[in-house]
């Protein structure tokens, strides 16, 4: 650091866990890196330890030293040592005031535990070596404090790239898991669409069975239609033509909730079934009607591509078909809207009872 940015009473104030926690772990940075202020650090607390062994600190700072300071098992030892220390200085002190003058004794205070050493100008030589042997007890101590706090600083320097590298893990792992969740969405997404589409392409192929079969069933019976009149013709002389006769009828939409159906009358001799089907919408260019068979749901007949007509106030749909299709029982007429892509769609039913 080229200049300080700290001053005693901040260090004191990190020392008893007063500083916001941006800048306590800047100090914890400096702990290492700056010997400067590793010997300021030192040096606050000492005169810190000091002030509390001698009773010097007061509320709020008392209460934080206990409750933040001692909480560390190597501080409560560094506070102990110096009690101790203390309580011997005074001791020592005490026994060599009673031999000295009244006029030197002022001379002999105890300046605390950091500053004890100073009893060395003692006149005696046995308390001096009595203070050399507690000085290097004291200097053991503090050497085995020292490496204590190196082996600590390096325990918490380890701690610290290692929570640095466990955040750097912890960011990847988040974005390889989020790329994971958008590629498995992006997947489901897809399944979802193929087997949508494999699904319609299922119902186009049954309704394209159904439509096959009943196109058999009707060659067949025209087929059989034809071979008959072929025989009759062998047999008698054909008859005179005769003309047609055409029932024709109006279809409207049924009334939802309406269970009465409307009862068409079919006279005998009538050939065929001329059907107007009123649309409540036109909503497509083409349509396609059905004659189904209710009781056992089989398609009777079926129209070509058909377009709307104008009648009225709404669009009709023209068919007719034969009357031999119809027996006296309900039947129902489907009509299928088809869009632009050939898919057909139901969008109108119209019930009807026959009566012959």
């Amino acid at each position: 650091m080229n200049e300080k940015t700290y001053n005693r009473q901040v260090i004191t104030a990190y020392l008893l866990g007063s500083l916001p926690e941006a800048e306590a772990e800047r100090f914890d940075e400096l702990s290492f890196t700056d010997d400067l202020f590793a010997d300021d650090l030192k040096t606050t607390e000492n005169d810190l330890i000091d002030a509390y062994v001698n009773g010097k600190l007061t509320n709020p700072t008392l209460e934080k030293f206990e409750s933040y300071y001692l909480a560390s098992p190597v501080r409560r030892e560094k506070v102990k040592f110096a009690q101790a220390f203390q309580v011997f200085a005074e001791k020592s002190s005490a026994v060599q005031i009673e031999k000295i003058s009244e006029n030197d004794k002022h001379k002999r205070v105890f300046a605390g535990f950091f500053s004890a050493l100073n009893i060395f100008a003692a006149p005696r030589r046995v308390w001096q070596w009595s203070f050399a042997a507690a000085a290097l007890l004291f200097m053991a101590l503090g050497g085995w404090l020292f490496f204590e706090n190196s082996r600590l600083r390096n325990q918490i320097s380890q701690t610290q790239e290692r929570r640095l590298e466990l955040e750097r893990r912890e960011k990847e792992l988040q974005g390889e898991i989020s790329e994971q969740r958008s590629a498995d969405l992006e997947k489901e997404q897809e399944l979802a669409r193929v087997r949508g589409e494999m699904a319609q392409l299922e119902k186009e192929k049954e309704q394209n069975r159904l439509n096959e079969q009943e196109r058999k069933r009707l060659a067949e019976q025209n087929q059989k239609r034809i071979a008959e009149r072929e025989l009759a013709n062998t047999r008698k002389p054909a008859p005179e033509p005769r003309r047609l006769n055409i029932a024709s009828f109006i279809l409207t939409p049924q009334l939802r909730g309406s269970n009465q159906l409307p009862t068409l009358s079919i006279p005998p001799q009538t050939d065929s079934a001329a059907m107007q089907l009123e649309l409540e919408s036109d909503d497509y260019a083409v349509y396609r009607v059905a004659l189904r068979n209710p009781s056992d749901n089989r398609i009777l007949w079926q129209s070509g591509r058909l377009k709307a007509k104008s009648g009225g106030e709404n669009k009709r749909l023209n068919i007719s078909f034969s009357t031999n299709l119809l027996k006296s029982q309900v039947y129902s007429l489907e009509v299928s809207g088809i869009s632009a892509d050939g898919t057909a769609e139901i969008i109108s039913n119209y019930s009807f009872r026959i009566v012959r």
